[in-house]
């Protein structure tokens, strides 16, 4: 009875609190811009209350409103012209509909004048998921109402955050790295599996369990400027990963509007068939399933063919690169989203940010080189389409990399290296033997520890751009067969009382595989960083003879020449074979034992050895 009583109360006073409503602000995307931009016009997102129908007037006479969408009572949209010679101030904005008026105070900033430094054959990128890298900050661990740290939980926050990061530098930079990538840091928070943070709940902060543990917009940025700061300090690089396709299911876009019309599609599961984009004989049906389904009911599909949505993401980027000084971009599932919106997004941001490089994660059911080769800056496409993004993740390669090692047989590397022809720039791929989506390379490997060395001499000097997952540097394992967490785990030492510390080396002993694993790469890419010939030299490769895989790496009269045996069996080779390998060459230095030698008619690998040679 009290509660049909309690419901009839409710109904009576419905109206009388709608009619009570006014236009209110409560938050406006994004938070301030600059002066002096490539594009002086500027698409602002106000949220708030009975915005509908609002008109929108500024008495600044450097900026002129030039268009309002206000069909929606909960959020509307302003579009400024801003003189390209207007000082650095706070602009006010004249709000007004029926409801009432509002004034709003937007800072336009001085331009810092910003370009990235992109990046290139010279680099190695470390990808780092934040969340299970190293705990430098418990004063973030549990926030109220976001999902609480649970270690325990494979699935769970585990408690890693920026400030674990930036502890860790020096590990990194001696590791050889020049570049970090991290998976996404914009919040998240969604009531379970928020680890991850690829389906963004606010594309605008980061998440306050990397950052200062409070809700704050300004200070979680800030946290994450002064990271970037940090690696600046330590002349590292940052990449910023960037997911246009999909936010998480916590998204204000989804719970609170509800949904934004014409933002998002209707939830249909995606088919993951990328190949369907570039099929000529695939019916319509087939491609908009793929490309405008959801991943999953948790990461709702974004429809990047609505040009305020479109604007909206190519402005947060813009906002991110500008606000922290970043230095390039990872995009992921890079063939998901709305292919025409990519160029125009890359394009946008080219305009404001000439230097940026940016790679996209371009992953297929069946990795072949002519799916990467579509979706890069190419204009060898047979209907015209140009992405104009230059770098790819090379998952062919990868694929036939782990399998070559898993199979011993080296023809899967020259088969696969012979179809760059296929590929505009394959220099300018980021190649790579694992990542957070992978079985860790050394499980794959069945745990041969000879396998996992020729894999990693591989990446370090073939063409390309070397991209190592936190943890392969020491052949951590895990498989993704239970949960995605097993091959995520933490980094061993990154939180306090745990039995082992990689960072210092505590609880290991130098026959451990970690300790090998670890001094082999800090050699080798230490190496490869100094060696100008591994960033700017042509590549030749004899077809595997004897199941030995050959080539060199070649530039200004000087070479880097590589011998891999992929078999188990010793095997001696006939330089004379390879004569085009050595032609021109009087002195040669063995790069892992410092040896100097003159070249006889023979040299010796054991089963699954090698031999690095640097000749002039």
């Amino acid at each position: 009875m009290h509660k049909i009583i309690y419901c009839l109360f409710a109904i009576i006073l419905l109206p009388i609190a709608l009619t009570a409503q006014k236009l209110s602000i409560t938050k406006v995307e994004p938070q301030n811009w600059w002066n002096q931009m490539a594009n002086d016009t500027l698409q602002i997102m106000l949220y708030g209350s009975d915005l509908q129908n609002l008109k929108a007037t500024s008495n600044d006479s450097d900026t002129k409103v030039i268009d309002v969408y206000a069909k929606d009572k909960n959020y509307a949209f302003v579009y400024l012209l801003i003189n390209r010679n207007c000082a650095a101030k706070n602009i006010e904005i004249n709000l007004s509909n029926e409801k009432g008026q509002q004034v709003i105070s937007y800072p336009i900033l001085q331009n810092p004048k910003h370009q990235p430094k992109g990046f290139n054959s010279s680099d190695l990128v470390y990808l780092i998921m934040p969340d299970r890298f190293s705990n430098g900050n418990k004063q973030n661990d549990n926030v109220a109402g976001m999902e609480q740290m649970n270690r325990g939980k494979v699935g769970g926050r585990h408690g890693g955050d920026l400030q674990g990061i930036s502890n860790h530098l020096d590990y990194i930079k001696d590791l050889g790295v020049t570049s970090i990538w991290l998976t996404p840091f914009t919040e998240m928070n969604d009531s379970g599996y928020s680890y991850h943070t690829y389906g963004s709940s606010n594309f605008y902060e980061a998440d306050a369990r990397y950052a200062s543990g409070k809700k704050s917009i300004n200070a979680n940025n800030e946290v994450y400027k002064q990271f970037v700061n940090d690696c600046h300090k330590k002349d590292l690089k940052v990449i910023m990963d960037i997911v246009t396709n999909h936010i998480g299911a916590a998204h204000p876009w989804i719970t609170q509007y509800p949904r934004i019309k014409d933002w998002i599609h209707d939830s249909v599961m995606t088919n993951f068939q990328i190949s369907l984009l570039t099929d000529p004989y695939a019916p319509q049906s087939e491609k908009d399933k793929m490309e405008n389904g959801w991943f999953w009911s948790g990461m709702p599909d974004l429809n990047q063919n609505n040009p305020r949505l479109a604007l909206y993401l190519v402005q947060n980027n813009i906002w991110w690169i500008n606000y922290a000084s970043l230095d390039g971009l990872r995009l992921d599932t890079q063939p998901f989203s709305q292919k025409y919106f990519l160029t125009y997004w890359n394009g946008r941001l080219k305009k404001e940010f000439p230097s940026l490089e940016i790679v996209g994660e371009v992953l297929s059911v069946i990795n072949v080189p002519s799916t990467i080769a579509y979706w890069k800056n190419s204009f060898h496409n047979k209907d015209g389409y140009n992405s104009g993004i230059g770098h790819v993740m090379d998952f062919p390669l990868r694929d036939n990399i782990m399998t070559a090692l898993k199979q011993n047989d080296a023809k899967y590397i020259y088969n696969i290296i012979a179809q760059d022809y296929i590929i505009d720039k394959p220099e300018a791929n980021f190649i790579l033997m694992g990542n957070h989506d992978f079985d860790r390379c050394y499980s794959v490997l069945d745990s041969n520890f000879q396998k996992y060395l020729l894999g990693n001499i591989l990446i370090a000097t073939t063409r390309g751009i070397p991209q190592i997952y936190y943890g392969d540097e020491i052949a951590m394992t895990g498989t993704r067969r239970k949960d995605d967490g097993y091959v995520r785990a933490d980094m061993p030492g990154g939180w306090t009382n745990d039995a082992l510390n990689i960072f210092n080396g505590q609880g290991y002993n130098a026959n451990d595989k970690e300790i090998k694993a670890l001094n082999f790469n800090k050699k080798i890419w230490n190496w490869r960083k100094q060696n100008k010939i591994l960033h700017e030299g042509k590549l030749m490769h004899y077809y595997p003879h004897d199941n030995v895989y050959l080539y060199k790496r070649y530039l200004n009269g000087k070479a880097v020449i590589v011998a891999l045996n992929f078999s188990n069996d010793k095997k001696v080779i006939n330089t004379k074979t390879y004569n085009e390998l050595f032609t021109g060459y009087k002195t040669y230095r063995n790069v892992m034992s410092g040896e100097k030698f003159i070249l006889s008619n023979t040299l010796e690998l054991d089963g699954l050895g090698y031999l690095i040679l640097e000749a002039e």
